[in-house]
């Protein structure tokens, strides 16, 4: 299979381009080459370069299983695990560029508030659980909250 790489050369070569792009990112597996990658490319101090590396690393390794999953999965069930792989490489991704505020929207899915509660009024309850979902706004004018 032939592809262009580049705007002038040609190279022939029998790997899938997604396996190739999956080669790279398993080098990101391993902390110490993604310490690496934060300090060089991105200018992370070597602080925050050694206590993210593992975390990313780890992201990493989780979306690389996810995605061989899918592809051993039935057909029924590769979307689920092709989303967990995109959320994991999604989240590796964040925790390197860091944009502005990244940390406060660390939280995916529901969270248990069920602690703070001192009745089981259901309209307390979805309060509750609406507050941690979207803040109450938006359950509150639906009439959810």
């Amino acid at each position: 299979m032939s592809e262009i790489i580049g705007p002038f050369k040609l190279l022939s070569s029998s790997v899938r381009p997604l396996d190739a792009h999956l080669a790279h990112l398993r080098h990101l597996t391993v902390p110490k080459v993604a310490r690496d990658i934060l300090r060089s490319r991105f200018k992370l101090s070597a602080t925050i370069a050694k206590e993210t590396a593992p975390l990313i690393s780890s992201y990493v390794r989780r979306a690389l299983e996810f995605h061989e999953q899918s592809r051993a999965s039935i057909i029924s069930l590769r979307p689920m695990s092709q989303y967990y792989s995109w959320l994991n490489l999604a989240v590796a991704c964040i925790l390197a560029y860091r944009p502005p505020n990244f940390e406060q929207y660390r939280n995916h899915g529901v969270q248990d508030l069920s602690n703070n509660l001192d009745t089981l009024e259901p309209r307390l309850f979805m309060s509750a659980l609406c507050v941690g979902h979207c803040g109450g706004e938006r359950c509150v004018e639906s009439g959810l909250g």
